[in-house]
């Protein structure tokens, strides 16, 4: 009897305990399915508002307009708003070129014609001349299609030997897209300015929106005096070309029987330069060299006659000697 109410009571605490782990087991089925709903709808409810907030400032007129460049404004700085421009790679090139002409003449012509040929044109230059060559400088804007190829077509003119030239190249694109970013950001303020301006009514008020106006304009200005700038040295590129013809010397492009000759000329013409310059020389030191050969004499009179003293004492003292 005692038998049967012991496992009556084991099936009991058995069935209890089963029903507990069971009921455990739904529980945290519960919770971890609640979990991701929860936060699936934070985020819809988060998308919700960021939606409503664009929906908002987009259809909300001037008021909407005015309070984004305000927040805009405390983000970025004064009407300092990024904007996303269209980029197109900017570059600006400068070049220059060192040539040794034979003709300074002949070859300044055909530069000239061949700078023309490619639409460029000349911005200034300078010529001088000294005792031993011919110098000219030239500064050219050449469209930036046409500046490499310039090059080719200056040294196939064969109007001498080039003795240096390069080609340097500068990326502005960040600032060019700097500068249009600002710009239309400043232009909004700008706006702004003149909206506040038309209802302003206090003369303190009108003082310092117009003040305000007034340094935004300014700036403005200054971005598209700049973006002009970048625009104008990005489609027209800079050339600078020396050329120097020396007087005394064979041309560049001269053969080598040419040159043998002229290095004859050169050796002799060094000879009579030398002999020149001794003769120049004496003649313009004459005086000092007379004066100068005028007390060697005299010293050399007063050495020779104390010479021939100290030789006739010396043959008076022999022969007192032999008489003694």
């Amino acid at each position: 009897m005692k038998n049967k109410r012991w496992v009556k009571k084991t099936i009991l605490l058995g069935l209890i305990a089963f029903l507990f782990v069971i009921s455990a087991c739904g529980a945290s089925t519960e919770n971890s399915n609640q979990a991701p709903k929860m936060d699936s709808n934070m985020e819809m409810d988060r998308s919700t508002s960021e939606q409503e907030m664009l929906n908002t400032v987009a259809t909300s007129g001037d008021a909407g307009k005015a309070n984004y460049t305000e927040a805009a404004q405390e983000s970025y700085g004064m009407g300092e708003v990024p904007t996303d421009l269209p980029v197109n790679q900017m570059m600006i090139y400068r070049g220059n070129m060192y040539i040794e002409v034979n003709d300074m003449k002949e070859a300044s012509d055909k530069l000239l014609q061949t700078v023309r040929n490619t639409q460029g044109y000349l911005v200034n230059s300078s010529m001088t001349e000294d005792d031993n060559r011919f110098y000219a400088h030239y500064e050219f804007r050449v469209p930036v299609q046409g500046f490499h190829p310039l090059f080719d077509q200056i040294e196939n003119l064969s109007i001498g030997k080039i003795m240096n030239q390069n080609q340097n190249g500068m990326d502005v694109t960040e600032e060019y897209v700097d500068l249009e970013s600002r710009l239309k950001a400043k232009k909004v303020y700008e706006q702004r300015l003149l909206d506040f301006l038309g209802k302003a009514e206090k003369t303190e008020d009108l003082l310092k929106i117009s003040n305000d106006l007034n340094r935004v304009q300014e700036e403005i200005e200054s971005m598209q005096g700049r973006i002009k700038y970048l625009s104008y040295h990005a489609s027209n590129s800079t050339l600078d070309i020396d050329l120097v013809q020396y007087k005394d010397k064979v041309a560049p492009t001269a053969t080598t029987w040419e040159k043998a000759v002229d290095g004859f000329k050169q050796s002799i013409q060094f000879i009579v330069d030398v002999f020149t310059s001794i003769f120049i020389w004496a003649i313009s030191f004459a005086p000092i060299l007379l004066l100068l050969f005028i007390l060697l004499i005299i010293v050399w009179r007063v050495s020779k006659k104390k010479i021939g003293i100290s030789r006739e004492t010396r043959n008076d003292e022999e022969n007192n000697q032999k008489e003694n």
